[in-house]
């Protein structure tokens, strides 16, 4: 329930989901530090290192989400160390396992696995989220491969592609991000255990042998599914890390700010919308609106998680020797929030995409009204076929275009293709005109563009059947 006398952030409060959430939740990352701590007990008692005994481990087992948080803030509040004062709370109700919790170890062996586990478990709901939108937008993609529009470059109308064909682009950028996602998952090490400047002094001194402290290593990694540990690391594990796992969900964010902001001028035109309720308000002044809040909102969020790319170059920059702690603050914030944000942004258009109009009438009349224009240089050719000198047909057809132009301009009614059938110049192509028009003259192979794409993204998708699933995005607000 919502703490109305104190913030909460809106991340939490309004657009991500309770999964993402849960995967940065207090209770996610202290009960894996403690279950890294019953990892690491039971790997030094599997590698025979002294006083440690199968009863300590099951007490520790059996209150590792017997989590008091009040006795936690009094420790912290005193010891100004988190890790210390779990370390305590947890002997509290553990006290045979007390003197062994943390035997050998750093805080970072503790913490940096934690997050580390944390990142995958949240790339792995990230990847889920867009095998569902790259799902979502090929769906829409085969209802539109031949559908004609105009074409926009520099915000100006250019030659006509199809709805399907532009739709195709934007699911070519979330299929990169996709591969970028499942290649991190893949990619992406344990710390390991490493002690305070990587060099794992503490625990040799414990076992006396380097195959030892690595076979109690790769033990405790396995436990929580990582098939490859880094080898080299200084306190922490390289915070270069952080910046590649973000670098690529802000790549992501500007794939996704792109494809909404596509849809927002497209909405304006009148040629899509995204969904709109029954009841939904659009404005509080004005009753006619039905603005795309949806997509706006996703290109708001998109702009925070690509802002969050220089947060972790600043603290990968400033991790001086083996460690400074200046980076702890930070990542506190910017490594879970980037999760939600990604999370929130993929389910937003998921959620649009679900229900994504198409108006093909106003597509229609918008591509009729430019189309005479557009067709100047299929004209042009046609002349040049008819035995035509090219320049003088270009020359032609740019004064009659400019002035039409002029007069749209004044807010008269226009009219090329009238004034290119008066022009006797053009009498060899006249009955040619209508034929010329035909917007289907001017997609070239979007269409089959289209459907290949769509056929090819279906292969793709169901070679990981685990990757999507048939979720249906409702939003809260």
């Amino acid at each position: 329930m919502a703490k109305h006398d104190l913030y909460e952030s809106p991340l939490c409060g309004r657009y991500s989901s309770v999964e993402m959430q849960r995967v940065w939740s207090d209770d996610t990352k202290y009960g894996l530090w403690r279950r890294i701590w019953v990892a690491v007990a039971k790997a030094q008692y599997r590698w025979r290192v002294p006083n440690i005994s199968r009863e300590q481990i099951a007490e520790m087992e059996a209150h590792v989400d017997d989590i008091n948080y009040d006795r936690v803030i009094e420790f912290e509040r005193k010891l100004k160390h988190d890790v210390v004062s779990h370390n305590k709370a947890f002997g509290l109700v553990a006290p045979s396992a007390a003197p062994i919790i943390h035997l050998g170890c750093t805080s970072c062996d503790i913490t940096d696995n934690a997050e580390l586990i944390q990142i995958r478990d949240s790339l792995l709901i990230v990847r889920r989220r867009l095998s569902n939108l790259l799902t979502a937008i090929n769906e829409f993609i085969k209802r539109y491969p031949n559908l004609a529009t105009l074409g926009r470059t520099h915000l100006m109308t250019a030659q006509p592609t199809t709805v399907g064909k532009r739709a195709a682009m934007w699911a070519t950028e979330i299929m990169m991000d996709l591969e970028e996602v499942r290649d991190l998952i893949s990619w992406l090490p344990f710390r390991g255990l490493k002690d305070a400047t990587g060099t794992q002094a503490s625990l040799l001194e414990l076992v006396k042998d380097r195959d030892s402290v690595l076979g109690m290593e790769n033990h405790v990694a396995a436990k929580f599914g990582f098939k490859t540990i880094l080898s080299i690391t200084g306190q922490t594990y390289m915070r270069k890390i952080d910046t590649k796992v973000l670098s690529v969900l802000a790549s992501m964010a500007a794939s996704i700010h792109k494809i909404a902001f596509d849809i927002r001028e497209l909405q304006e035109l009148g040629e899509m919308e995204e969904p709109f309720e029954e009841g939904q308000v659009g404005s509080s002044r004005m009753p006619h609106k039905r603005n795309p809040m949806r997509s706006e909102r996703a290109c708001s969020l998109a702009r925070e998680l690509m802002g969050a790319v220089p947060s972790a170059l600043n603290t990968q920059a400033l991790q001086l020797f083996e460690r400074t702690l200046d980076d702890s603050a930070g990542r506190r914030r910017y490594l879970p929030e980037s999760f939600l944000l990604a999370d929130s942004i993929t389910r937003i258009m998921i959620n649009v995409f679900q229900d994504l109009r198409v108006y093909p009438k106003v597509i229609e009349r918008n591509l009729k009204a430019e189309l005479p224009f557009l067709a100047s240089a299929l004209i042009m050719e046609r002349m040049f076929q008819a035995g035509a000198d090219r320049q003088e047909a270009h020359e032609r057809l740019r004064q009659h275009a400019h002035a039409e132009l002029l007069r749209q301009r004044e807010g008269e009614s226009i009219d090329l293709i009238g004034r290119i059938r008066a022009d006797k110049y053009f009498a060899p192509i006249v009955d040619q005109l209508d034929d010329i028009l035909d917007p289907q003259k001017f997609v070239g192979a979007a269409p089959q563009q289209a459907e290949e794409f769509a056929r090819a993204t279906e292969e793709l998708l169901a070679q990981f059947p685990k990757d999507a699933d048939s979720e249906r995005v409702q939003l809260s607000v």
